[in-house]
This record gives C-alpha cells, structure tokens and sequence, in this order.
C-alpha cells in the first residue's frame, strides 16, 4: 500500500490517528507498537506489518524506513528532535516536515534560544550553563539535560551548592534554569510564513503528577484549549511571533511556559508538531489535523496535492483532558487485562464517547513501575471549565475507565481535577500568581 506520510517518534498513535482522519495512509516508526495503534493500522491497510516498524532506539530509524518510498514525507516528533545528526542523515534521503535540522538545533540549545528571546522581550527564567563560582542557595535550580525529552533528565539541584561541588553542577550537555512557581502551560504556533504565526491554543500541562504514579517532571498529560487572560495571551502571541521572525519557521511548534506573577516565561520550544495536538482537533469539526497541516506548510507540492478534504469529529468548542497513567508497580499485562483495556479505546470512524483510553501495551508486555501504562481521556462537551472539569459526570466517567486498569492502588483523580481547576481559575482571570 502506499503511504502518504511517515511517522517516527516515541510514541506516534496521536499522530497516526490524526493522519488516518484526514484520509491519510500514515507509515509509523515507534518504540512501543501499542495495540490501538497497530489495530488503527489494521484498519487501514489489512495487515499492521505493512505500515509499522518497532525500534529499540532512534539509530535504528534509517534502517526502519529502508522500504519507504524516499519521496514519502517524514514527520518527527517527542524525543527525536533532540537528535540533530539523525535529523541531518534522514533529511538527505526524504522531505523532512518542519524547520531544517540547524533550525531544530539551534531552537533546541539554550544557549542561543534565551538570549535571543531576551533581547526582543520575551520573558526566559534565570539560567546559566557556566561555573562561575555563584552560590546556588538563593533560588531553587532545575539542571535538565539539553536533550531533554517529556521531563526526563530533569532535576533539582542541591540546596547549598557552590562552584567547588563539581559533582552538582552542569557538566557537558547540561545546563541550570532557576525554578519558577506557578502552572505551567503549552502554546502551540502555525507559521504560515516569517510574517504570519497563528496561535493555534494554549493548554495546561501536567507534570510529575503522583495521582497518576508519575515520577517527578515526568509528562503526565494536558488539558486544553484554555482560556487565558489577556495579559498572558498577548505574551504568549508575541513570544511565538519572535521566534517565527528570528528562526524563519514554518509549520507547527510549541512554546513550554510557567506563569510566575503576571508574566509567561518560556521554559523551551518544540520545533514540531505538539503532544497536545488533539486538544485542538478534538475541539474543532472544521479544522485539519496537525500532521495535515504541517503537510501543507513544508511538504512538497506533490505531496500536499494528496491531501483529501478534513473528514474530522470535533466537536465545537470541546474540552478535553488527556491524563498519562503510569504503573504503581511492575505490570506483567495479561490478556484478560489487555482485552478490558483495549475494548474501552476509540476507533477514529466512531463518535467519541466521554471518556476513553489509549496506548495501551500488547498482552504479555512488561511495564515496569513509573514508566506509562496508558493514557486516559475525558471529554467535556459543554466546554472547558473548572465548573464542568469538577461535574460529578465527568468524575464517573474517568471512574468507569480507571477500574479496568491493572493497579494495585487506586488513582487519586478527583484529587488532580481539583488541582487543575485551582490552575483554570487563576489563569482564567487577571490574577497575578504567586
């Protein structure tokens, strides 16, 4: 069968599924090979084995895309970014959607990225990649790795470090970004060119939630469109519009911020398509989805010539909360498991119910504890508000979902809904946050 589009990343079932909704064959490259995933695939093409490849690590990608077509369109997302060499290699055998490698790197390295934003005022915390002989008990540091991916490779610095304490601070690859209090939030940005960034929406990010067994800074999910202040949204805009004009991107990226006081400060930029891409397609019938838009923006004429019309099921003006479960302990899924688990997924051609899962592992697969399980949704048709996030409807909803899954300790989820609407309210309103 022929595809439209190939896919690599950690995980890419989002992304296939937004493919297959606009008409697209998606040929997809991942680390997990999930069961709604490769049953999305069956759909399609009869036999999964003909549009999937599992890998055990990026290096691995090039001989995983030896039988597609080198006119086939590649799009990346979480976690490959991070590899520029790969990139590199992979642009000079197919199109690559989305800036050029060099543009990935440099949007990538803090060293280039803050100063930039700084000079045409946008907000960035306090950082540093150098010994300098600063005492670090002044503030709260983060060290993150540059390639960080999800919240991996991030961590607090000790309280108390000096220059001499060589063990505690950045050594090669690493850098220190003082810690910010407040929510953090994603924006996602459309470039159709240097002039023009759309703001596509913003939504809540969820990180090392321990309602859901996460470990710390670990991505835990996200919660979306939002509604933000108007102070924040014209930073925010303007942020987006920076580095459009400064790295001349086009196509879909992501802005990472921490609201502190009455300011966004940028965090990162994702320089691709966003996890939080369904928020946006799932609250909107009309719009294309993100890898049909990305398509649009950088691929070749005649790969945007295959591109059908939107056959999308938004739902207008939606809310949808996406939470990643992670395993309490070490989980051996049995097929029993599997079987409860996979029957409360969607398929792309069928309404979407009010709540649902996703990601979900291959019977007899290992998850260890910490690491994800799957992925749970709640969809708030009346709109996102901490009213409706808090509805004893859609505490049911989850419920009905979360008593199928495999753990050994129960959920804390009103817990995290009460959080969330805490960080809705505030953002909602021109407050500024502690």
């Amino acid at each position: 069968m022929l595809q439209d589009i190939t896919l690599v990343g950690a995980s890419v079932r989002s992304l296939a599924e937004s493919a297959v909704r606009d008409g697209l064959v998606p040929f997809c490259v991942d680390m997990f090979g999930d069961a709604d995933l490769l049953r999305l695939l069956d759909d399609v093409s009869g036999e999964h084995r003909n549009l999937f490849r599992q890998i055990a690590s990026f290096d691995q990608t090039p001989d995983a895309l030896r039988d597609v077509p080198p006119n086939v369109p590649l799009l990346v997302t979480g976690g490959i970014e991070n590899d520029p060499d790969l990139l590199r290699t992979l642009a000079q055998s197919r199109p690559l959607l989305g800036p050029p490698p060099d543009v990935i790197s440099e949007l990538r390295n803090p060293t280039l990225l803050f100063p930039t934003l700084e000079h045409n005022g946008v907000a960035v915390p306090t950082w540093q990649c150098a010994v300098d002989g600063h005492n670090f008990d002044e503030h709260r540091w983060l060290r993150k790795s540059f390639r960080s991916a999800g919240g991996q490779d991030v961590s607090w610095l000790a309280r108390n470090t000096t220059a001499k304490s060589q063990t505690e601070l950045p050594q090669c690859g690493s850098y220190l970004q003082q810690f910010l209090s407040g929510p953090t939030m994603s924006a996602t940005f459309f470039a159709a060119d240097e002039c023009e960034t759309q703001l596509i929406g913003v939504s809540l990010q969820i990180s090392g939630a321990s309602e859901v067994f996460a470990p710390e800074f670990h991505f835990s999910g996200n919660l979306g469109p939002l509604t933000v202040a108007d102070h924040l949204r014209r930073q925010i805009e303007h942020s987006g519009q920076v580095i459009t004009q400064q790295w001349a991107v086009t196509g879909l990226f992501g802005v990472d911020f921490v609201v502190h006081g009455d300011r966004a400060f940028v965090l990162e930029v994702n320089p691709r398509v966003t996890a939080s891409h369904e928020l946006y397609e799932q609250s909107n019938a009309e719009q294309r989805g993100h890898v049909a838009m990305q398509m649009t923006a950088t691929a070749p004429k005649a790969a945007r010539a295959s591109i059908p019309p939107r056959t999308g099921r938004g739902v207008p003006n939606a809310g949808l909360l996406r939470m990643v479960v992670y395993a309490d302990e070490g989980i051996t899924l049995t097929e029993r498991d599997h079987q409860k688990m996979l029957q409360k997924c969607c398929r792309t051609d069928q309404p979407l119910p009010p709540a649902w899962l996703a990601d979900v592992p291959q019977p007899g697969a290992r998850v260890p504890a910490q690491t994800p399980l799957c992925s749970v949704y709640l969809r708030l048709e009346k709109g996102l508000t901490s009213q409706n996030l808090g509805h004893p409807a859609a505490l049911s909803a989850v419920r009905s979902l979360v008593d199928v899954l495999p753990l050994q300790t129960p959920l804390k989820v009103e817990s995290l809904l009460r959080r969330l609407q805490v960080q809705m309210t505030l953002l909602e309103t021109d407050r500024h946050l502690p």
